[in-house]
C-alpha cells in the first residue's frame, strides 16, 4: 500500500503522518527534518540502526533514521531503502520526499520499493510539501492521496491528473488542518482532520504483522551484508556520526 500526503508547512502533514503509524508495530523513518523524535528510536548512522533492527527481527521494532550534515544525503537514503527491503513486512515513512526525489530523478532502490514492495509487504507513506516536486511513480502507484490546501496552479493541476478537477478544486477551499482523502481504486473522496488517525491506521495495522519470517543480514563490525546474497551492503561513511536513543 502507497499513500501519498500532500500540504504546505504548519499545514498538519506531520500530524496526522504520526498519527497514522502511532500504533503501527514495525516502522522505518526516515526523516530530514528531525521531526519524529518520539515516535521511534533515533539513529544517525546506518549501521547501528541495522543492528538494532536485527536483534528484533522477530518482534517489534521503531526506527527513525536522522541523517546529519556531514553525511551524503543520496546514499543514506539508499542505505536506508535496501534496508526496509531486505527487513520487509513493515510501514515506511518519507517525510520530504522532494529531498530525495524528484519528477525527473528518482533513487533506484526507492523506484524498486515502489513498484515490487507489496511482494514484501512494504506499504510506503510518502509526503511533501509540493504536488507537483512528487515522482509521477509515487503517484502511479499510490493507494491513497491525503491533500491538504492547496493554492499553487501547478499543484493543482498536478492532483487534477491524478484525482480529478472536482477533488483538485475541493482542495482550493480547506480550511487549515483539514486534508481530503482520495482512494483511485473506488474513486471514494473523504474528509477528516489532521490529528484524526484515519482508516488508514486501521487498514495497517490489519496488513503490518508483529512478527516475521524475514532473515536479516548479518552484521559483523562495520560490513554488513545482503542475507539474499551474502554480498555487503554498501553504506554511507558513518564514522563521524552517533547514535541517540
Amino acid at each position: 500500500m502507497i499513500t501519498v500526503v500532500l500540504g504546505r508547512r504548519g499545514c498538519g502533514k506531520t500530524t496526522l503522518i504520526k498519527g497514522l503509524v502511532a500504533i503501527q508495530p514495525r516502522l522505518l523513518i526516515f526523516d530530514t527534518l528531525a521531526e519524529y523524535q518520539s515516535s521511534g528510536r533515533v539513529f544517525r548512522s546506518f549501521v547501528p540502526m541495522l543492528t538494532y533492527v536485527q536483534s528484533r527481527q522477530y518482534i517489534q521494532f521503531r526506527a527513525v533514521f536522522q541523517p546529519v550534515e556531514t553525511q551524503d544525503l543520496e546514499q543514506s537514503f539508499s542505505d536506508f531503502m535496501r534496508l526496509c527491503w531486505i527487513v520487509g513486512n513493515c510501514i515506511i515513512v518519507v517525510d520530504e520526499i522532494d529531498q530525495v526525489a524528484s519528477p525527473v530523478s528518482i533513487p533506484n532502490e526507492l523506484a524498486k520499493n515502489l513498484r515490487y514492495g507489496r511482494h514484501r509487504k512494504l506499504f510506503v507513506i510518502a509526503a511533501s510539501r509540493r504536488a507537483a516536486d512528487v515522482p509521477r511513480l509515487i503517484t502511479s502507484q499510490a493507494d491513497e492521496l491525503i491533500s491538504f490546501n492547496q493554492t499553487e496552479p501547478r499543484d493543482i493541476a498536478y492532483i487534477e491528473a491524478f484525482a480529478g478537477k472536482d477533488f483538485a478544486y475541493r482542495t482550493m477551499t480547506l480550511p487549515r488542518y483539514r486534508a481530503l482523502i482520495y482512494r483511485p481504486f473506488d474513486g471514494t473522496v473523504s474528509e477528516r482532520q489532521s490529528d484524526s488517525t484515519l482508516e488508514t491506521n486501521v487498514r495497517l495495522r490489519q496488513m503490518v504483522s508483529s512478527r516475521t519470517t524475514a532473515k536479516l543480514p548479518v552484521v559483523s563490525n562495520d560490513n554488513p551484508t545482503n542475507s539474499e546474497t551474502d554480498e555487503p551492503i554498501e553504506t554511507s561513511d558513518d564514522k563521524e556520526t552517533t547514535e541517540q536513543d
